[in-house]
């Protein structure tokens, strides 16, 4: 799992791709072990999703009961999207269009998670 984590790392660090397979750079000040400690409190939480769509980090399903754990690793919630959201850097719209989830998945592609998977890989492992 480690490797896996530093393989998602190593593409959510720097280089993006987008769904069109445009790659584009794009600067983070974050550490491979920031990111690892919040991939293994999220996969350590019951009934959600994770998912990474670019540089972002999206979390859906059962999150109430998660709220205050979701907040403390600096997630913020969106709630035209119903689910948290986390990036490291600040982000600036540049233009007026909400996109959906759907369409945000579209333009950057997406990889999921759930908290289940990641336990079955581990004893798998």
């Amino acid at each position: 799992m480690q490797s896996e984590y530093e393989t998602i790392w190593e593409r959510l660090k720097n280089v993006h791709t987008n769904s069109s397979g445009e790659t584009y750079t794009k600067e983070t000040t974050e550490t491979p072990q920031e990111f690892i400690n919040i991939i293994n409190v999220l996969t350590s939480l019951n009934d959600i999703e994770v998912e990474i769509c670019g540089s972002w980090i999206w979390v859906s399903g059962n999150t109430r009961e998660h709220k205050e754990i979701l907040k403390n690793l600096k997630f913020r919630y969106a709630h035209k999207k119903q689910a948290w959201y986390y990036h490291t850097e600040p982000y600036r719209k540049k233009s007026k269009r909400e996109l959906t989830l759907d369409e945000i998945r579209d333009m950057f592609g997406s990889q999921q998670y759930t908290a289940k998977q990641e336990r079955e890989l581990a004893l798998h492992s």
